[in-house]
């Protein structure tokens, strides 16, 4: 009988301490997810773009003509190296009346565009442009530095294309 009765005290101090762990862990969770959410929607606020996909019809170009040529910063190795790549901004075309703006925008200043992706390209290292992804991270630079300078987030993608780096 007492044997019984201290079994049975195991057991429900068991279960309450198992519960405590599911509670717990389940909270954890719960704030993990929160937190996330939150994340997406902070890049939301920045980017609104992020979260959205456009279609190819819902987009429009300005290709940013002859290609772009300049210094890198010094690596490790210490050689002079340098970087040449060509570059096509792409913008939301789905609120018309902002858009041809922006294409307007976009189109007279091609110069300052030119200018922003070498200012974002001469901050980079060979290691960095040689890098799988270095051509996504340099157009994603060139992006956020355009949404900046036009203070618009219709500017929707950066396409870096034709990298060469020695």
């Amino acid at each position: 009988m007492e044997k019984s009765k201290f079994m049975m005290i195991v057991i429900i101090a068991l279960l309450v301490l198992m519960m405590g762990t599911i509670v717990t862990v389940s909270l954890y969770v719960l704030n993990l997810v929160q937190n996330q959410i939150s994340e997406v929607d902070a890049e939301a606020n920045r980017n609104p773009q992020a979260i959205r996909r456009l279609t190819v019809e819902e987009l429009s170009e300005v290709a940013i003509g002859d290609k772009i040529q300049t210094n890198l910063l010094s690596g490790p190795d210490g050689k002079d190296r340098y970087a040449v790549f060509n570059l096509t901004v792409s913008f939301d075309n789905t609120q018309k009346r902002d858009s041809e703006a922006i294409g307007e925008l976009l189109g007279r200043n091609v110069e300052r565009i030119r200018s922003v992706a070498l200012a974002c390209a001469r901050n980079k290292t060979y290691e960095d442009l040689i890098a799988a992804d270095g051509h996504l991270v340099l157009a994603n630079d060139i992006r956020e530095q355009l949404q900046l300078v036009f203070e618009s987030t219709l500017i929707y993608d950066v396409v870096v294309f034709e990298l060469l780096v020695s």
